[in-house]
């Protein structure tokens, strides 16, 4: 701090304008630098409080950065994640299309196998009941008479 000199002794009348002029000139460069040391240590202050928030500025934009990051991971993996999902959903289509296909041929292979099994029993049992071979012809010679009949009409 700059201290200046006042002047207290008094002069003669004539000169005591010039004391006075003096003391004020003094006081004015000394309230000037007081001030200039004010708003010096205001812009410090201020400056201090600018790079505090910078720097918390910057670590927030870092973890953001970092939580972006994750993110993007995140979605990278959901995305080979749902492609394999698709992938394995093309497949269970498929195989549940062969597997319908497959039963569809067994159903029919065992109505044909019932159908001859029903044909064998009938078959055996007129084996057994030799009795009964001639009505089942008689039955089926009556059957094909109605039906040649039926065409001649």
């Amino acid at each position: 701090m700059v201290t200046f000199l006042i002047v207290l002794v008094r002069f003669s009348r004539n000169l005591d304008g010039a004391r006075n002029d003096f003391n004020a000139s003094a006081e004015k460069p000394q309230q000037t630098l007081s001030h200039v040391a004010q708003n010096a240590r205001s812009i410090d202050a201020g400056a201090k409080a600018i790079k505090s928030a910078a720097d918390d500025l910057a670590k927030w934009t870092e973890q953001q950065a970092a939580a972006v990051e994750e993110t993007a991971a995140a979605l990278d993996e959901n995305h080979h994640d749902s492609q394999g999902l698709h992938q394995t959903a093309q497949e269970a289509g498929d195989l549940v299309n062969r597997t319908r296909n497959g039963a569809e041929q067994s159903g029919e292979i065992i109505r044909k196998a019932l159908s001859a099994m029903g044909r064998i029993e009938q078959s055996s049992s007129e084996i057994g009941n030799p009795f009964r071979a001639p009505q089942r012809q008689q039955s089926y010679r009556m059957k094909s008479t109605r039906r040649s009949l039926e065409t001649e009409k």
